[in-house]
């Protein structure tokens, strides 16, 4: 019998559309977390849960969980996990809430675990770490609730950067939440309360961005837990009220609406970008966001109802990564759900946006 070339375009559609819903992911495999403020997919394709039941490294069949335990070299530091980085030589860095900052060696097996001494001026900021980051030296990064921390992995000792009232060109506070090391070559540090910061390595300064004053909209503008550049040197804040667009060459930012028919703007909890370059945004109330930053658009991830049968559950989404085809959305209650990154329906939506525009 001959099929239609129609039926068949139809059929491949329905089958990818139906690929895009989300579903969770490992609950009868062992991976148990509930509260997800971070996911990672690492290089070798380990999905790691940074939750508050502890760190999870889930491949697909089966996880393994590591919580505080008495062994110092076989367990984290502190079992609620707030953020996850992979270095440029494999190792797995883990912030937690309370532990401070540990570093797992795939190869052993082993953690090191980084603490705060009240009577170390060379030791991590604070215990509480939200952000990591390495630079180009390989030096690695860590934002804390108390100052931001650099740490020289070959000596063990941090350099501490805090806000100075007296100099302009320090921190413009002391809680730093986002690390960002851009293609520019730049760390973009984003803090609660203070706006967007950039170091500069050769000054050993900062160049501080205002973002509220700089767009004349909300402080909450200056609350900043996702940051990103671009490969045209745009850098994107995630904020407590929305996205906004800084030129920082230009010293100029530009708030992003968002869907103004809505009472609150979205809450970004957090982001990452895909191969298309398209950012990915995890928020409070409003599910999973797609902004592609060359067109200045943006829609919902999934069209239907947050809660509905094969969406998100209608709770803050905390997290999301993309690896390849695969998209993973932590929750705040309900684990981690996943999806299926097709091209297909992406470029039909990419057509009908040209002609009808996004919501």
């Amino acid at each position: 019998m001959r099929i239609s070339l129609l039926f068949l375009i139809l059929l491949s559609m329905a089958v990818a559309a139906e690929a895009r819903l989300f579903q969770p992911l490992g609950a009868t495999r062992g991976l148990e977390a509930r509260v997800v403020p971070d996911l990672l997919v690492d290089r070798q394709g380990f999905l790691w849960v940074a939750s508050r039941e502890g760190l999870y490294r889930y491949d697909g069949y089966r996880a393994t969980v590591w919580n505080a335990g008495p062994d110092p070299g076989n367990s984290v530091s502190d079992s609620d996990i707030r953020c996850l980085f992979e270095a440029e030589d494999g190792s797995i860095w883990i912030g937690t809430n309370t532990g401070g900052l540990n570093r797992y060696e795939p190869v052993s097996g082993r953690f090191e675990h980084y603490r705060h001494d009240s009577e170390n001026l060379n030791s991590l900021p604070y215990d509480s770490v939200y952000g990591i980051a390495q630079d180009a030296s390989g030096a690695i990064w860590a934002a804390t609730q108390k100052g931001l921390g650099r740490l020289d992995t070959s000596s063990g000792r941090f350099t501490v950067y805090r806000h100075d009232p007296a100099r302009p060109d320090s921190l413009p506070h002391d809680w730093t939440y986002a690390l960002h090391y851009g293609p520019a070559g730049a760390l973009w540090i984003g803090t609660v309360g203070g706006g967007l910061s950039r170091w500069n390595p050769a000054q050993e300064n900062f160049t501080n961005y205002d973002l509220a004053a700089l767009t004349g909209e909300s402080d909450k503008l200056n609350d900043i837990f996702m940051v990103h550049e671009t490969p045209e040197g745009e850098v994107w804040a995630g904020t407590r009220a929305g996205l906004v667009v800084v030129d920082p060459e230009q010293h100029t930012a530009e708030y992003f609406e968002m869907d103004p028919g809505q009472e609150y703007p979205p809450l970004i909890t957090g982001g990452t970008v895909d191969d298309r370059g398209r950012l990915w945004l995890s928020t409070m109330l409003r599910g999973v966001l797609i902004v592609d930053t060359a067109r200045r658009e943006w829609r919902a991830a999934n069209d239907e109802e947050l809660g509905a049968d094969g969406n998100l559950p209608a709770l803050p989404q905390m997290s999301v990564a993309v690896s390849g085809g695969r998209v993973f959305v932590g929750t705040w209650g309900e684990g981690v759900f996943r999806t299926s990154l097709d091209e297909l329906p992406f470029l039909l939506f990419d057509r009908q946006d040209d002609d009808n525009g996004l919501r």
